[in-house]
């Protein structure tokens, strides 16, 4: 057994949901013989009474859109994980130079101390 929604409700929809995803790349034409073209923007609003089946008619059309928002949220979530594992790896990186420079420096060897910050300071650029 089906839901009965107005199509213009799922339309609406519809063209906000690509809209979202195409952005600026997207046109509607409302007149068949007409140049007037339209750009639509990713709002739009559903007005009627109440039971009339306005959400239904929204989740549909969006499900899609929901799809996209989960996987992109999971390769944003594996990038931060990256990220942040390549910024400890970084900061163990330092501490290990200044270590070694101190080292250096301790048993005399400025220049090459001098080098280890140097190499330091490079590996943060």
């Amino acid at each position: 057994m089906g839901v009965q929604v107005r199509v213009e409700s799922a339309g609406v929809a519809l063209v906000v949901a690509i809209s979202a995803v195409v952005g600026r790349k997207f046109a509607i034409h409302p007149k068949q013989y007409d140049d007037w073209m339209v750009i639509p923007n990713q709002w739009g609003v559903l007005i009627g009474r109440p039971s009339t089946m306005k959400s239904p008619a929204l989740k549909q059309p969006l499900r899609p859109l929901d799809a996209l928002e989960s996987r992109g949220r999971d390769q944003y979530s594996l990038a931060e994980s990256e990220h942040k594992a390549s910024c400890e790896l970084l900061d163990i990186e330092r501490k290990a130079a200044r270590s070694k420079a101190t080292k250096l420096l301790a048993s005399g060897d400025k220049n090459a101390a001098r080098g280890e910050q140097l190499w330091d300071r490079w590996a943060m650029a």
